[in-house]
């Protein structure tokens, strides 16, 4: 089986604006992926929730995605949380 991988870099706050007018897309808007990996995202709260909108989409257009958020304890980790569990999924810490 082949498997490829691929490293998508974006404007998160601008991609988890609703306006088409911005130009920016999320990958996972028009394609699935099999896992999401955020790494190193969450110093900013205002990123962190932009992050929230963009996996909730994510997940609601492919629930089977698996998505993995590593920021052990910065500054933005308590922003997605509650923002995700706000949403239809359930965000939970892995020691």
């Amino acid at each position: 089986m082949a498997y490829s991988r691929r490293t998508c870099k974006m404007d998160v706050l601008k991609a988890a604006d609703s306006n088409p007018r911005n130009g920016v897309t999320c990958p996972s808007d028009v394609e699935r992926f099999d896992i999401i990996v955020c790494s190193d995202c969450l110093y900013k709260h205002d990123v962190a929730r932009a992050i929230a909108v963009l996996i909730g989409r994510a997940l609601l257009a492919y629930p089977t995605t698996m998505v993995v958020v590593t920021d052990a304890n910065r500054r933005g980790r308590q922003v997605i949380f509650y923002a995700c569990n706000l949403t239809s999924f359930r965000a939970k810490t892995l020691l």
